[in-house]
């Protein structure tokens, strides 16, 4: 995997443009993207620098291509982000802000759909009280009752 992945790197060196926070079509990069651009005008491969900060390389790789089902908790991928970054000679609390900002939901407000109560169907108060009554009044006659004896 390791000679694979050396020859993707060594093909996209080549590739590489000078605007790293945009692409060609104007949209801005994302975090991973812009971690991949830097490291690849730097010419380094993703199994070196795996092997020098000791993240695993499939997790490098997740951060770089957006994958996050393929990351750990959200606490290590922070730190495994930070890490890379400050690698790479950028802020890594910087980078880590950015991140965070890419998870957060680009809507300012949530439309919660609640739904409707259900109508209150139970007992109607009077027959309560009337049942309550009654069985009042059945353990009173039977605690009178079996008292006598």
């Amino acid at each position: 995997m390791a000679n694979t992945q050396s020859l993707k790197d060594e093909k996209l060196f080549s590739e590489v443009s000078k605007d790293a926070t945009v692409t060609p079509s104007g949209v801005p990069l994302t975090i991973g993207e812009e971690l991949k651009h830097l490291r690849l005008e730097k010419k380094q491969s993703l199994s070196q620098i795996a092997q020098q900060l000791r993240i695993s390389e499939r997790y490098l790789e997740a951060i770089e291509n957006n994958d996050l089902t393929a990351l750990p908790e959200q606490v290590y991928t922070l730190g495994f982000i930070k890490t890379y970054a400050n690698h790479l000679e950028l802020n890594g609390q910087e980078v880590v802000t950015k991140f965070k900002k890419e998870l957060t939901p680009r809507s300012k407000s949530a439309v919660l759909d609640f739904p409707a109560p259900v109508p209150n169907r139970g007992i109607p108060r009077f027959s309560v009280l009337v049942i309550a009554t009654f069985l009042t009044s059945l353990i009173y006659l039977l605690w009178y009752f079996l008292k006598a004896d």
